[in-house]
């Protein structure tokens, strides 16, 4: 198979800088991947076990780096490390002589996630996600809000929301998660871990961020001295490797870092927006009580524990409930009306997609409608998937 050629000069640029601050890579190469953006790809045959990337932690941008603690951000308890780290980075835009320029060069342009990121989108398109997705891209603009509020005068253009949710995006789709402290002069990060909250627990990585997600991909391993990226499997020259962020749903893909994947081993459906409607208050407050009021999530296969416990306080008296959240009852006896139920929700659902569909369909041509229709047609494949299976078991 044909290797593909380098994706620009810049990217060669940036990997001769990588490879200096002690970036190894063994074996891959970033690639132009056709209708996809960059990636990376192998360069030889690679075997399962063979370590392709290393970077030690004397070569991560952290809220430790030097530079970062020298442009004298907040560090209260509202000062955030996205936040801060998207602060520095807006700090520096215009400025050509930081040590790292060569490596921002290569990032997304600001364009390119206004285009993708829903963070990014009009209303209108907005609308057209689901309620839960709604409801993640709220809680994200949130985090933006209340970062760039508290770092806005700390920057050099503090009326430039633009910029700054550009870094801020930057920061969301191309750090990996890292706990411990570092000090970029020195080769030897201290061995105790810091005490962030996971969301706070962030380092941008040179030339890992080239990889991209699958449901499954290489191993990524952290310690003190570094990161390692692991070949989980054997690949052929020319192919594509990629690394998994997580077992995230193509919703949170979607509203996270801009893109849904075709095949998502990790995708589901929330039935919320039919089921909390139909609860009345004592069954909520069952649910809420017990730790089961919300996120009920529906496969192709099956639907979770989660949704059996909601549709059941939908169907039986409070004991009965209870009794089976502890294990007392099985729960067979009322199986099958549990699956009318769940089939009827189904149904409902299936209404709302086409809903929707209709409603994105009138959105204007572009990546944007498309990706929204991708999603939805996911959606309807899913519940058409478990209509059918419900369907063999009555």
């Amino acid at each position: 198979m044909t290797l593909p050629a380098s994706p620009g000069p810049e990217h060669d640029a940036f990997i001769a800088w990588a490879q200096d601050r002690g970036v190894r890579i063994n074996g891959v190469a970033p690639a132009r991947l056709p209708g996809r953006g960059l990636g990376v790809v192998a360069t030889r045959e690679v075997k399962e076990g063979d370590v392709l990337v290393s970077v030690p932690a004397k070569a991560l941008l952290t809220i430790e780096s030097k530079p970062v603690q020298d442009a004298g951000l907040p560090t209260g308890e509202d000062a955030t490390v996205h936040g801060r780290l998207a602060a520095y980075l807006a700090m520096m835009h215009a400025d050509e002589q930081v040590d790292w320029d060569v490596w921002r060069r290569v990032w997304p342009t600001q364009e390119s996630f206004e285009e993708s990121m829903p963070l990014c989108w009009d209303e209108r398109e907005k609308e057209c996600l689901s309620a839960p997705g709604r409801d993640h891209l709220a809680k994200q603009e949130a985090k933006l809000e209340a970062d760039w509020k508290l770092l806005r005068d700390h920057l050099p253009h503090p009326k430039d929301r633009r910029l700054y949710a550009y870094y801020w995006m930057i920061v969301n789709t191309r750090t990996f998660y890292w706990d411990y402290p570092t000090n970029n002069h020195s080769s030897k990060p201290r061995a105790k871990k810091r005490k962030l909250a996971v969301d706070d627990c962030m380092a941008l990585c040179p030339f890992m961020e080239y990889f991209n997600h699958a449901d499954e991909g290489c191993t990524v391993v952290h310690t003190k001295t570094g990161f390692t990226i692991t070949s989980h499997r054997s690949y052929s020259p020319g192919e594509e490797i990629h690394v998994s962020y997580g077992a995230h749903t193509n919703e949170f893909l979607l509203v996270e870092y801009g893109f849904v994947l075709d095949s998502n081993q990790w995708d589901d459906v929330r039935l919320d927006p039919v089921i909390l409607p139909r609860l009345n208050a004592a069954q909520t407050t069952l649910l809420r009580d017990n730790g089961f009021l919300g996120d009920y999530a529906l496969t192709r296969d099956e639907c979770c524990h989660r949704t059996q416990v909601a549709l059941r306080a939908l169907l039986l008296p409070k004991g009965r409930v209870e009794g089976f959240l502890r294990g007392l009852e099985s729960g067979e006896k009322e199986q099958g009306q549990v699956d009318e139920l769940l089939n009827e929700c189904v149904e409902e659902y299936l209404n709302i997609v086409g809903e929707m569909e209709e409603k994105a369909r009138r959105l204007d041509d572009g990546d944007r409608k498309n990706v929204i229709l991708k999603r939805w047609r996911q959606v309807r494949e899913v519940l058409e998937a478990s209509r059918k299976a419900l369907e063999k078991e009555t």
